[in-house]
């Protein structure tokens, strides 16, 4: 039996991977690489998430800790510098046939360099995607080109990652995998949220995620979420909860900003980290979902949510035609509020397609392991050599789907 690896480094991706991890463990012998922002106390320390999910045994959960240390210190690179010899080192001691790796996170590169080296293909999940507003945007781009199958979420991705110059053959359009947990109705119910959070099903809820915008840095961090706060100051007759932001230069403040906003209002909670079972239940009862986070792009519409997309983090990326941007004022974000909790806006929002979602049968991680193990017949050599190809041959993408 064939030995992946799956890799999670944040909760950013580990709630959209568990069923691929299901399904993995089924097909082949499974190791779950976790490390990176799960082991941040200022994040949530959300390793104890991945050990209580027990989605493998205990043993094949494999405890990368490389950026312990905490948020925003030591440096990003400095992170994935450290990751890169602890990841080299696991894969000594682990040897493993392909890498699985999702997203677009800077500690993506921590994996993949060392996976190069060990001569172990990577596939890359989610890759094509544009968010022109983040370094994300070129880690994402960057690990494409060291990957060797691109499981990516529907046709505009496709063609990106063609046009990359990668073969058309190693392209299989899956759909995003998260969204098999809203097909599956994986997600808290209100009366648990009530017993966990206080959440009342009387009073409007806005879910709130916002990441520092990393290449607007025309921005300073504070103008990105200060209007933003005082806009919630002053929405009472909402419940708010915000969630912390990713691991960015900048979280720290960030952070500070929405616990001192949570103690001022009683209106307002600030819960770091809610697990990706509780985040889906309370979207799914949200009034609007507002912020940056990509989770408003990609699972907000299989729910029928209405979106307020701030700033230009998400610039590019594809997005249902329901979802309201807007720029960072308050009166702007206000106002996309306003609209987005109208009675049409919302039966708009009900009837709209997700662009992340192309099949709409919930078994787009099935379709990850399955182009994984049709790549897996094919001989060592003939994976890891790619060639850079010109022209685009749509036809040829899906192939390693049965």
């Amino acid at each position: 039996m064939h030995r992946i690896a799956i890799c999670t480094f944040s909760r950013a991706e580990y709630g959209l991977l568990k069923r691929v991890i299901s399904h993995a463990a089924l097909a082949f012998d499974t190791l779950l690489i976790a490390g990176g922002w799960h082991h941040g106390a200022l994040l949530g320390n959300t390793i104890s998430e991945v050990h209580h999910d027990a989605l493998l045994d205990p043993g094949r959960i494999l405890e990368v800790p490389f950026a312990d240390a905490g948020a925003g210190s030591p440096s990003m690179a400095a992170v994935v510098s450290r990751g890169v010899l602890m990841m080299d080192r696991l894969f000594t001691e682990h040897p493993v046939d392909v890498l699985v790796v999702m997203g677009d996170r800077h500690e993506l590169f921590a994996a993949t360099l060392a996976a190069l080296h060990h001569r172990i293909p990577v596939a890359h999940i989610s890759g094509g995607e544009v968010s022109a507003g983040a370094i994300d945007d070129s880690v994402r781009h960057a690990t494409t080109k060291l990957s060797h199958l691109h499981l990516v979420a529907g046709q505009q991705c496709a063609e990106n990652v063609s046009r990359m110059g990668e073969e058309d053959w190693r392209i299989v359009i899956t759909g995003e995998p998260g969204i098999d947990n809203i097909h599956s109705g994986d997600y808290a119910t209100a009366e648990e949220l009530h017993n966990l959070y206080g959440i009342e099903n009387t009073t409007p809820l806005i879910l709130v995620t916002l990441h520092p915008s990393t290449l607007e840095t025309h921005i300073a961090l504070r103008d990105q979420y200060t209007p933003l706060a005082e806009a919630l100051a002053s929405l009472e007759g909402y419940q708010v909860l915000i969630t912390a932001p990713g691991a960015e230069a900048g979280v720290e403040e960030m952070v500070i900003a929405w616990q001192r906003l949570a103690d001022k209002y009683p209106h307002i909670r600030y819960i770091p980290h809610l697990g990706s079972r509780n985040y889906l239940g309370v979207m799914r009862y949200a009034a609007v979902v507002a912020g940056n986070s990509s989770s408003g792009l990609t699972e907000a519409p299989s729910l029928g949510i209405p979106v307020v997309n701030i700033g230009g983090r998400q610039k590019g990326r594809m997005a249902a035609t329901s979802i309201l941007h807007c720029g960072y004022q308050t009166r702007e974000i206000l106002d996309a509020i306003q609209q987005a909790t109208t009675p049409g806006h919302r039966e708009r929002c009900a009837q709209q397609s997700n662009p992340y979602d192309p099949y709409c049968d919930g078994q787009n991680s099935r379709r990850v392991t399955e182009a994984i193990l049709r790549l897996l017949e094919q001989e060592h050599h003939q994976i890891l050599q790619k060639r850079f190809i010109t022209e685009t041959d749509p036809a040829q993408w899906n192939t390693l789907l049965p």
